[in-house]
């Protein structure tokens, strides 16, 4: 028969060691403010138990901040792509903008005419909440 490994502890560390920690899975849904920063922290609930984030860029006006995005620089790019291959992927950091730019790049190079529809999905209801708020607050 065949013999199953012992698991005895080593110096050597495996990501799938019983040592491993694991992240809260509401973690997703919470930004990191930095430390000290409790000036600079606010509900986007307006204090009903909403989530507290860090914005740097909110003294700017809306459209100041939309173009302060590190997706910003990438517009042009992307609608070129979007007009030329069927499928496009994009990947950037959190907090690039892809979520919330990329959809109103899209309404606004014409994609929404004649009743089309641009959707962004999120993983859990509480996210798509924020997004649908961020977004319609850009959007005026």
């Amino acid at each position: 028969g065949s013999k199953r490994p012992s698991h005895s502890s080593s110096s050597s560390s495996s990501p799938f060691s019983s040592s491993s920690t694991k992240v809260p899975e509401e973690e997703d849904e919470r930004e990191l403010v930095p430390e000290g920063g409790d000036e600079e922290r606010r509900s986007r609930n307006g204090g009903e138990g909403g989530v507290a984030v860090y914005n740097p860029n909110e003294s700017y006006s809306i459209s100041v901040q939309r173009a302060r995005l590190p997706i910003h620089e990438y517009r042009r790019d992307f609608l070129y792509l979007v007009e030329n291959f069927q499928t496009v992927i994009v990947v950037g950091q959190t907090g690039c903008g892809k979520t919330t730019q990329i959809p109103q790049y899209l309404r606004e190079a014409g994609w929404c005419a004649d009743g089309k529809v641009v959707a962004s999905t999120q993983p859990r209801r509480i996210a798509a909440r924020e997004v649908a708020a961020r977004v319609a607050v850009e959007m005026g």
